[in-house]
C-alpha cells in the first residue's frame, strides 16, 4: 500500500467534476467568441448595423410581398372579367358558329361536332 499522494494526477482542467449526486459534469470548454475582447463601443456599433441592416431587408421583404400581392390580385380580376365575359357571351346559347356565303345567301351552322347544318 501506498499514499494517494504519491499517484501521478492529470492537471486539474483535464478533470471531470462530480456533482453532490454522482453525475458527472464537464467542464466547459473555451470557445473563440468575437465579443469576448471587443470594446463595448464597437459592440454597440456592431449591434447597431446588425439591427439596421436586418430592418431594411424586412422592410424590401415587405415591399416585394406587397408588390407581388398586387400583381396576383390583378390576375385573378383579369381573370374574373374574362370568365364573366365569356359566360354572359354563352349564355342560353348553344355552341355553334354562323358561316355567311355572300354570294348563294345562304348560312351554314357548324356544330361543336363539327356537323353543318
Amino acid at each position: 500500500m501506498h499514499h494517494t499522494d504519491f499517484c501521478p494526477k492529470l492537471p486539474e482542467e483535464y478533470h471531470e467534476q462530480i456533482d453532490d449526486v454522482g453525475f458527472k459534469r464537464k467542464i466547459p470548454h473555451m470557445r473563440y467568441d468575437p465579443f469576448s475582447n471587443m470594446p463595448m463601443e464597437d459592440m454597440v456599433r456592431a449591434l447597431t448595423n446588425n439591427m439596421t441592416t436586418m430592418q431594411n431587408n424586412m422592410v424590401q421583404f415587405q415591399n416585394e410581398t406587397k408588390s407581388s400581392i398586387l400583381n396576383l390580385e390583378t390576375q385573378v380580376s383579369q381573370m374574373v372579367r374574362a370568365v364573366s365575359r365569356l359566360e354572359t357571351r354563352d349564355s342560353g346559347k348553344l355552341p355553334f358558329q354562323i358561316e355567311h356565303d355572300s354570294e348563294q345567301e345562304a348560312f351554314a351552322i357548324t356544330l361543336k361536332n363539327e356537323k353543318e347544318l
